[in-house]
């Protein structure tokens, strides 16, 4: 599994031309600091995963499945936005804004499967980093 994942980031970084975690934004967060950013990708990579599960529950018991669509995508935004990883950012700040004002907030199953992608891209780019350190 990991391999088909490396493989998938390095074909989207190619068609892109992006990496799925601005790594140069990183270290100036971070000033430098290489533990600080191991810690940071790991928490993001957590927070991540967490927030991803609480907007596929339909009906959560957790704390974070029970949470609006909107304050996990907020939460999301800020944390993407810390660590470089852009396009999560961008995905969650986009649906976050479509969702201020609608009665019922929740997202569609196409906006979650993207979401669910761009997390997914992030956080197999973020492990094969951890990984290889």
């Amino acid at each position: 599994m990991r391999s088909s994942a490396l493989r998938s980031d390095v074909l989207a970084e190619r068609q892109t031309g992006e990496r799925p975690v601005d790594l140069v934004h990183l270290t100036r967060q971070c000033f430098g600091d290489k533990r600080l950013e191991t810690e940071l990708l790991r928490l993001f990579m957590r927070q991540a995963r967490q927030i991803q599960g609480g907007l596929d529950a339909e009906v959560g018991d957790d704390s974070v499945a029970s949470l609006p669509a909107g304050d996990l995508l907020h939460t999301l935004v800020g944390s993407a936005r810390v660590v470089g990883a852009h396009r999560v950012a961008t995905l969650a700040e986009t649906y976050e804004a479509s969702l201020r004002g609608r009665d019922h907030a929740a997202l569609g199953d196409a906006d979650r499967a993207a979401m669910r992608a761009a997390v997914d891209e992030a956080c197999g780019y973020i492990g094969s980093l951890l990984d290889a350190a």
